[in-house]
């Protein structure tokens, strides 16, 4: 017997399920859509993740005899139905939309069209090929960035002909504490650059979460330094490098199994 989430008239319904609308949710509000997959023994309705590539969908894998889910994602074509994307974690299924957003072919056609695609086919091919060596080494399929960057130079206070030690991001920060200063104070660029900064790769990862940070006294922004210095201490902290210019954070490592 299918029970729903909507309690019988008699009993006492809380507060909280009053304020749920009971009406679908708008489609500017979410990225799921219906989508019937091609099994080999039928057709079953799922619901599909939009992905970069128009024409593929992200959807949880079933299997089995009854069909359930197995916790593994795919790419589907959304047209006909059809896998393209083995069964993999899922930051492994998002980064092969990536993938595919990268390879140059149209996937936004009749599914009879893209079958009889030879540039569709050589895709595929080479994308099971690449999801093999990626799981294999435990690194993304796709990076989404390099790793070092080179910090700009930073802007500094200037009292009496003489730097305040401090320095700033951003202009518009030094501005703001010299106005407090209650004398004459000049905002200088510094002429060369304070060092290097460490961010993650993965395409997983946040813009504003993927650097390596110091952590001391609460200072969440980048740590900018030497590279032999920064590199020594992501390892400690569970970063891995992937050749020298991409490195994976800690939390995103875990993720690539």
């Amino acid at each position: 017997m299918t029970r729903t989430l909507t309690p019988p008239g008699d009993q006492h319904v809380p507060e909280r399920w009053r304020r749920y609308p009971r009406t679908p949710v708008p489609a500017g509000q979410t990225t799921l859509t219906p989508v019937t997959l091609a099994l080999t023994m039928g057709m079953q309705t799922v619901a599909g993740e939009a992905t970069p590539v128009p024409g593929l969908l992200l959807v949880p894998h079933v299997a089995g005899e009854p069909l359930r889910y197995t916790g593994n994602w795919r790419l589907v074509h959304a047209a006909s139905g059809l896998c393209v994307c083995p069964a993999v974690p899922i930051v492994y299924a998002r980064e092969a939309a990536l993938w595919y957003a990268r390879a140059g072919v149209d996937w936004d056609r009749p599914g009879a069209v893209v079958a009889s695609d030879p540039g569709a086919q050589k895709a595929f091919s080479a994308l099971i090929v690449e999801l093999e060596e990626a799981r294999h080494g435990r690194r993304p399929l796709v990076f989404a960035r390099t790793s070092w960057v080179d910090w700009p130079p930073m802007w500094r206070i200037w009292r009496g002909g003489k730097p305040d030690p401090g320095a700033f991001r951003a202009y518009a920060d030094a501005a703001a504490l010299a106005g407090r200063g209650g004398e004459d104070a000049q905002i200088r660029r510094d002429a060369s650059s304070p060092g290097w900064a460490l961010r993650c790769a993965a395409a997983s990862c946040g813009d504003g979460d993927a650097w390596f940070t110091d952590g001391w006294d609460g200072f969440t922004g980048p740590a900018i330094g030497g590279r032999s210095g920064i590199e020594r201490d992501a390892r400690a902290d569970g970063w891995r490098d992937h050749e020298r210019n991409h490195w994976i954070c800690a939390s995103c490592t875990s993720q690539y199994h």
